[in-house]
């Protein structure tokens, strides 16, 4: 008799509070990819081979559908904040960060996807989320990331 067990596969879910200047907050819970570079990233910080440091939430405002191929975070406007990062349990680790719609270089834009990148070019993309709708950047707005990733 054979045995096979099921490897563990990555998951993520990626929950993004936005509130709006009168007060009014939407919620959006979203199932992230972890693309094909972000899972290499894994397996070599897992065997400590060229370890590999997370340490960006990137907001953007690229609306394509996150490609398994991607290597950087995709879109014209780009905008990183150092993420906080914390174990929530076993094998589930969390970054998190928010984003202050009206701060120079935010206000005016469309945001669109977010994704966690290494470098705070947007380079060293780990994982991206295309939101289920524009969020219009401007004072007053603030957007809030908690970006889990869970081995199961």
């Amino acid at each position: 008799m054979t045995i096979v067990e099921k490897a563990p596969r990555p998951r993520g879910i990626v929950t993004v509070e936005v509130t709006f200047p009168d007060g009014r907050k939407v919620v959006y819970v979203i199932k992230n990819r972890i693309v094909a570079q972000g899972r290499d990233y894994m397996l070599r910080n897992t065997i400590g081979v060229d370890a590999v440091n997370i340490n960006y939430v990137v907001f953007s405002n690229d609306a394509t559908t996150p490609a398994d191929s991607e290597t950087s975070m995709p879109g014209t406007w780009k905008y990183a904040v150092a993420a906080t990062k914390s174990k929530v349990a076993a094998r589930q680790v969390r970054w998190s960060a928010s984003l202050d719609g009206g701060a120079a270089g935010v206000s005016g834009n469309n945001l669109n996807s977010i994704g966690l990148c290494v470098g705070n070019d947007g380079s060293g993309l780990f994982a991206r989320v295309k939101l289920p709708s524009t969020i219009g950047l401007a004072s007053g707005v603030t957007v809030n990331v908690n970006y889990d990733v869970v081995m199961s």
